[in-house]
């Protein structure tokens, strides 16, 4: 059976994904990821050194999930060899079971923020005040 996305258009496995994931996950997913090296910049782990199928590999890490990544680098051109590898198993619940598309996190995003706006307005007694046009 499948759920219907609610009015918002968010599908119900996207939305149980949102709500569950952590900050940090929504944060990367929206805006990428903010890749640093684990290891001294300018320094790369040789792997099948002095053969012809010698690469330099360099070990990232994101600083704000933690998502590990790797890039394969040819040898004293350091042209990187491919896409970049992101290890996403090694991070639980980072994956989700269903895509989530970026325009489906803002639009939970904005709920969100729209319902704290909103519950702190009925806490203070506060009702929104439209706009008033003056006639010319």
């Amino acid at each position: 059976m499948v759920r219907m996305a609610d009015a918002s258009g968010i599908p119900p496995e996207v939305r149980e994904y949102l709500e569950s994931a952590p900050e940090a996950f929504l944060r990367c997913r929206l805006f990428h990821h903010n890749w640093d090296l684990t290891h001294p910049l300018g320094t790369y782990f040789v792997e099948n050194e002095g053969r012809p199928d010698e690469v330099w590999r360099q070990e990232l890490v994101c600083a704000r999930c933690g998502l590990p990544g790797v890039d394969l680098c040819e040898p004293w051109t350091m042209a990187r060899i491919g896409a970049r590898r992101i290890l996403y198993p090694e991070v639980e619940g980072y994956l989700a079971q269903v895509p989530v598309a970026r325009e489906h996190i803002r639009q939970f995003l904005a709920e969100r923020h729209m319902g704290k706006r909103m519950s702190t307005r009925r806490q203070r007694g506060q009702r929104r005040r439209r706009p008033t046009h003056v006639a010319a």
